[in-house]
């Protein structure tokens, strides 16, 4: 998931992002999602966002559309922030 984040072209990551095996027509959860949680996905996702801005939280929270609090207490709980 990590690498469909940092490679999309967009805001979000379309299917067209992710690699055929994932993008199949199946019903079920793709296997390369089958045991990562909301939790880690949105993790992954606020981190390449993040990198993508240099660190800059500002500029991460309104990619985000998240309050820059918001983005702090996040990265807080990641362990990213101490203190």
């Amino acid at each position: 998931m990590e690498r469909a984040v940092a490679l999309c072209a967009g805001d979000r990551v379309e299917l067209m992002d992710l690699p055929p095996e994932v993008r199949g027509g199946s019903s079920e959860r793709p296997p390369a999602l089958a045991s990562t949680s909301l939790a880690a996905i949105e993790r992954a996702h606020i981190l390449a966002v993040l990198e993508r801005h240099q660190g800059n939280q500002t500029r991460t929270a309104a990619e985000l559309e998240i309050g820059v609090t918001t983005l702090h207490r996040k990265l807080k709980s990641y362990g990213w922030i101490h203190g």
